[in-house]
Formats: C-alpha cells, sequence, structure tokens
C-alpha cells in the first residue's frame, strides 16, 4: 500500500513538473515573441546558449521558441499584424489541423530588419556550429553545408506578399538538397505561418515564424523525425540588404511533452486503481 501511494505521489509531481516545463504560449498570437511569453534562447551578439553572431555589421537581436499541439480556438490577433496575419486564424484550411505540432520561432530586434531566414533541423545531425567568438567568421549557420537530413529553410522579406513565409529549400531524408527548381520539389509552404509587426518604412522589429510539422508530413515533405536535439538558425537581414548575423539554439518538440504527460498519467492511474482494489 506505501509503495503505491509512493508511486503516486512521485508520478503526480514528475507530472506538475514537466507541466510546468511546457512553453508557454498565448491562445491568440499577438506578432511579439514577448507578448507571447515564448521561451528566450539567447541575444545574437553573445555566444551564450548556442549562440553566435558574425559579419563586420552586427544586428542585435533576441531569438526565442516555443511549440505547442494545435488547439481548436488558437489564433492570430491580425489586427496587430500590419503584414502576413490572417483573420481566418491559424486552422484556415485543411492543412493545419487540431492536434498538429506547431514550432514556433521569433526574435526581437533593436534595429529595423527587412528580412529573416529561418531555417530548423529537425532531427539535428547537421554540423551547425557556433563561431569561436562574437563576430568571427568560422561559425556554420549554412543551410547548404550542415543543416542536417530532413531540414527545411524559408524567407519572411517584404517582396513576399508582405513577409508572408515563402518555402525555398529541403533536404531528403538522405540528405539530398532540393531547391524550388529542382525536379521532385514540394511546395510546403502551407505548413508554414509567419508574421512581422511592420513599421511605416516597411521595416520590422519583431517577428514570429510557425513551422507545422504534422502538415509537412501530411503534404508528403520528407521531413526527419524530430531528433532529441532539434536545432534552428535565424539569418537577420538590415535595412541596407546585408545577412550579418546567425543564431541557432536546440527547440522544444510539443508530442515529446503531450507523450510523457500521457504516460505518466497512466502511471498514476493504475496506481489509484490499484490501492482502491
Amino acid at each position: 500500500m506505501m509503495n503505491l501511494q509512493k508511486i503516486s505521489a512521485v508520478a503526480a509531481t514528475v507530472i506538475s513538473s514537466f507541466a510546468m516545463a511546457i512553453p508557454a504560449y498565448a491562445v491568440t498570437l499577438t506578432g511579439n515573441p514577448v507578448t507571447d511569453n515564448w521561451t528566450y534562447v539567447g541575444n545574437s551578439l553573445s555566444n551564450t546558449n548556442i549562440i553566435w553572431a558574425r559579419g563586420s555589421t552586427l544586428v542585435n537581436y533576441n531569438a526565442y521558441h516555443t511549440a505547442f499541439t494545435l488547439g481548436a480556438t488558437d489564433n492570430f490577433n491580425a489586427g496587430a499584424a500590419a503584414f502576413g496575419g490572417s483573420a481566418a486564424g491559424l486552422i484556415a484550411s485543411g492543412t493545419w489541423q487540431v492536434g498538429d505540432s506547431i514550432i514556433g520561432l521569433g526574435a526581437v530586434s533593436t534595429a529595423d530588419l527587412t528580412s529573416a531566414t529561418y531555417k530548423v533541423s529537425f532531427a539535428g545531425t547537421g554540423t551547425w556550429a557556433p563561431a569561436s567568438s562574437v563576430g568571427a567568421l568560422d561559425g556554420v549557420a549554412s543551410f547548404a553545408l550542415g543543416s542536417g537530413n530532413g531540414s527545411i529553410q524559408s524567407q519572411m522579406i517584404q517582396s513576399n506578399a508582405g513577409y508572408l513565409p515563402a518555402a525555398n529549400q529541403y533536404r531528403t531524408t538522405g540528405g539530398t538538397l532540393v531547391g524550388t527548381g529542382d525536379a521532385g520539389w514540394i511546395n510546403y509552404g502551407s505548413a508554414l505561418k509567419g508574421w512581422a509587426l511592420v513599421n511605416n518604412d516597411q521595416s520590422f522589429n519583431e517577428i514570429q515564424w510557425l513551422v507545422n510539422h504534422s502538415a509537412l508530413i501530411r503534404l508528403g515533405m520528407p521531413v526527419a523525425a524530430i531528433g532529441n536535439t532539434p536545432l534552428f538558425s535565424m539569418n537577420m537581414a538590415n535595412n541596407v540588404g546585408a545577412d550579418v548575423s546567425f543564431a541557432a539554439a536546440p527547440i522544444p518538440e510539443p508530442q515529446t511533452y503531450v507523450l510523457m504527460l500521457a504516460g505518466l498519467a497512466a502511471i498514476t492511474g493504475a496506481a489509484r486503481a490499484r490501492r482502491k482494489a
């Protein structure tokens, strides 16, 4: 009896701790990762938390990420975004469905930006590496040189219908690099959503980008399974068009939390049932 009670108590405690570890996110996204309580990763001018920057002119921005399982009422506050927002919400078509695994990446910059390139290595098997120091040129954040199997890349620039994500490259699970002009190209743009809070000069300082991993699979995208250490990389450009900084860090995986919680809940339920018996 005592052992079962201890098991139940421990499981309940672990469930509580994992629930607290799930990244917080707003049901109605605002376009600002800080406002929406996304997890802070690090600053582009620091090598802390696998963050790096390189180039002669450095853009100062904070990187954020989140992960969640899509709910029926999750939405975006279209009134908060000048470009890229959709009043129809996150579930605007059959591409996005309730229960999908969503990964969110974002940034808040002190400088005006005109484009952002996001790269995700789901399996985390690539060779991305931080620079030896801030501003050094030995960091590896190239999609072509080390993104890993099943990775994707997209860009958000003003010319893309007002910062809508434009899917442009991916790697097959066999490692082949495929672009929009290559045979076998799969258009995965519908699995991406993004918003920039655009200023009057068409630049932005805040940006959010969502990738629907479940939708990529349904579209036939040869994405890799999300591994233990998936990675993302950001390439931000300033208003003179220079790509000046990179950042990378592990990203959370929503289904891991869901499965852990479900498994621990089952343990707790079984212990309670045995105690009653």
